[in-house]
């Protein structure tokens, strides 16, 4: 699934320090599927994968601006251009938060969006408390 044939594999290194798991039905990357890519990687102990896919992930997939500021764009070409702007309750809820505070008991924290705690924390608040105050959270679970 790592490192089989092109046609097998699902994950796919992206230049010297990036990689994404490939949704195949779609051909794309997907905040369900970087998950569970870095869910097996904590599980294998593939710490050099899991920070190429959460680097593709924080890179391409985070969104900084807008009302979805603090989350993940559920949907993403596989040269990181963003299919849609909203979020999908998954990708944060499991995928990142999970996975990131599992990689901080594995492997310890790192420097920047390496310390996998406080970038856990800090999207675990963002699911709890963004839009509260009046607005709300605009999700997209999307097809697949």
């Amino acid at each position: 699934m790592f490192y089989g044939p092109e046609d097998v594999r699902i994950y796919h290194p992206a230049g010297p320090d990036m990689g994404y798991i490939e949704d195949t039905g779609n051909h794309d990357a997907r905040t369900e599927g970087m998950s569970y890519g870095m869910m097996m990687c904590v599980q294998m102990d593939k710490k050099e994968e899991f920070d190429r896919i959460w680097k593709w992930a924080k890179t391409y997939m985070y969104m900084e601006d807008g009302e979805n500021a603090g989350y993940f764009a559920w949907s993403c070409q596989t040269d990181g251009t963003k299919n849609a702007y909203g979020p999908a309750p998954d990708g944060e809820e499991y995928s990142c938060n999970v996975t990131l505070f599992f990689a901080a008991n594995r492997w310890g924290n790192g420097e920047g969006i390496f310390d996998y705690e406080a970038e856990a924390k800090k999207l675990l608040s963002d699911c709890i408390h963004k839009g509260r105050e009046g607005g709300n959270r605009q999700t997209h679970v999307g097809p697949g």
